[in-house]
């Protein structure tokens, strides 16, 4: 499993009579690639589910590592799919 990052960013313009406002919006998207697969992370609750196969295993990770994930999600999740595929070889951590 690998993780994988979209991300955007756009320009949200105003105008009023006398100025320009401009306010730029960061969109970042998170993927677990798996099986030829792309799964979209939507929140902390959906890492287990589509790594479904060590669901428990991940789950007790989840739980002992508990980090802020909307914070960072990129970290948390890059440790989580660390950790899947440490189970997943039997190399441990």
């Amino acid at each position: 499993a690998s993780v994988l990052a979209k991300r955007r960013k756009e320009i949200n313009q105003s105008t009023t009579l006398t100025s320009l406002e401009q306010r730029f919006i960061i969109n970042d998207m998170l993927y677990i690639y798996l099986g030829q697969q792309f799964y979209e992370v939507k929140n902390r609750k959906s890492i287990p589910e589509i790594l479904s196969d060590k669901k428990s295993e991940l789950k007790s990770f989840l739980k002992l590592n508990k980090r802020e994930f909307k914070n960072d999600r990129e970290k948390e999740l890059v440790a989580a799919v660390r950790y899947y595929n440490s189970i997943v070889n039997n190399t441990g951590l």
